[in-house]
């Protein structure tokens, strides 16, 4: 019974010390693979900064902007234009409003939303805009049945906003 404990003792620190062992090994390597990581990316960003010196003294990266600035807008232009489209949309929509089928208003309010996405909005005009398109995006949200979206509340917003856009005009 004895012999049985020292031979279990003599196991038990054998697998213990061949643990230590390997502990030691894994240690060593991963500690020269991150040195050696840490040496290359050293390395490969010098010769990154070496390169971009290099380019920006052959030849010089120019912005294209700086020698061609975009041109000036004319806002009273884009106004009128913004204030043409938007009135489209306020009639359309109105004449639209006592149609209660929502595949028309799924419709209606995605064809909506594209028009308004591919609009250029005056800086005046962007709280509205922003309004408009959540409302339409209520609008079509509720009509294709996802949860959470009532179409009331989307009309309730566009209505809002429209009203809104009237008084200032």
């Amino acid at each position: 019974m004895e012999i049985d404990k020292q031979k279990n003792q003599k196991i038990k620190h054998q697998i213990i010390f061949v643990f230590v062992i390997l502990f030691l090994i894994f240690f060593i390597i991963g500690a020269l693979i991150v040195d050696k990581k840490f040496f290359l990316d050293k390395k490969n960003n010098n010769q990154i900064k070496a390169q971009k010196a290099h380019i920006n003294k052959k030849e010089k990266i120019e912005n294209p902007y700086d020698k061609n600035p975009l041109p000036p807008v004319d806002q009273k232009k884009l106004e009128l234009e913004y204030k043409s489209k938007i009135n489209k949309i306020i009639d359309s929509y109105k004449k639209s409003k006592a149609i209660s089928n929502t595949g028309f208003w799924a419709d209606f309010s995605h064809s909506t939303l594209d028009n308004l996405f591919k609009m250029i909005v005056p800086a005046k005009y962007k709280e509205f805009h922003l309004e408009l398109v959540i409302g339409f995006n209520i609008i079509n949200q509720s009509a294709n049945n996802v949860i959470g979206y009532k179409i009331g509340d989307g009309f309730k917003k566009v209505n809002k906003a429209i009203e809104e856009y009237l008084k200032e005009k």
